[in-house]
């Protein structure tokens, strides 16, 4: 009889601490929008800005940015060009939300060191 007033109790106070801790409403999920643009699909226009500044350009480095809420100069996509035949300068080119493109050539005091092409 002891024990079953015990269980009974404690039961009790399982529900009474559970039905505290939560507010009677429903829990409501929100899905958040996650922006990512495909690299492949704009390689193309961002080896063109590479070839325009070498002909013998490659790409040695890109990144991708992963945006919840993308603002409206956001850089999407990041390039680096290095060129055998330019040893001490390489290409960035940024890929921005709206379109458009940034291309800025970076001077190097050491020569840059060859790194396979990404294919």
């Amino acid at each position: 009889m002891k024990i079953r007033l015990i269980t009974v109790t404690i039961v009790v106070i399982l529900v009474g601490f559970v039905a505290a801790c939560t507010n009677g409403e429903e829990e409501t999920t929100s899905t958040e929008t996650i922006s990512i643009i495909s690299l492949k699909e704009n390689l193309p226009t961002l080896e063109q800005q590479g070839k325009s500044w070498r002909r013998d350009s490659y790409l040695a480095c890109a990144d991708v940015s992963v945006w919840f809420e993308q603002p409206e100069n956001a850089v999407l996509i990041t390039a680096a060009f290095n060129s055998p035949s330019s040893e001490f300068e390489s290409l960035l080119v940024n890929l921005k939300a709206d379109g458009s493109l940034s291309v800025k050539p970076i001077r190097h005091e050491i020569p840059v060191i060859y790194q396979e092409p990404i294919t």
